[in-house]
């Protein structure tokens, strides 16, 4: 096989350019996919790789940022409302205003002030809080699991791109709360 001097050459820029962009944080050249991250198609995870993770340029995907009250123990988050110590943008056993994203979301927000609900009727460590927030945890697993697999047929479905990403946070949603149920 005989490869063009075209081959190398473009072989070496890129790697100078991706060693370049591990050295700054950033990546030098534009979303290969072209999905619609704004208007500047050179930021990778909105500008923030080191707390954001997106390898394969579809989503960011929060895992250990720590501000907004979450610590790297509360894991990832989805959306507005999904994840631990998350709740309508907002860290910290406070309830945020953001709006929920897609249906998978609606369903973590409808949770969230559940639990709220729970806990101003039931104060803190009692076994009326408990079995309230059980009951939660039971009706998000079964509205959970009537979404449809594919997000992009939820009636509510999540940005472009997002969809596996939706989908997977769905799926260990059902059954972390399966079992703490």
């Amino acid at each position: 096989m005989i490869l063009s001097n075209h081959f190398y050459t473009s072989l070496a820029l890129w790697k100078i350019e991706y060693v370049r962009g591990l050295a700054y944080g950033i990546f030098l050249s534009p979303d290969p996919l072209d999905f619609d991250d704004g208007p500047n198609k050179y930021l990778y995870t909105g500008a923030n790789p080191l707390n954001w993770t997106d390898p394969w340029g579809l989503d960011k995907t929060e895992w250990y940022l720590i501000e907004n009250g979450r610590t790297a123990a509360d894991g990832p988050r989805n959306g507005n409302w999904g994840g631990k110590n998350w709740s309508g943008g907002k860290g910290g056993g406070k309830i945020g205003t953001a709006p929920y994203t897609d249906s998978g979301d609606l369903l973590y927000m409808q949770h969230g002030f559940g639990w709220a609900r729970c806990e101003k009727k039931y104060g803190c460590n009692s076994e009326e809080l408990k079995e309230c927030k059980r009951q939660y945890n039971k009706e998000l697993v079964d509205k959970a699991k009537k979404l449809p697999d594919d997000p992009r047929d939820w009636p509510e479905p999540p940005k472009k791109g997002t969809e596996e990403d939706s989908r997977n946070f769905k799926e260990l949603a059902i059954e972390y709360f399966k079992k703490i149920s």
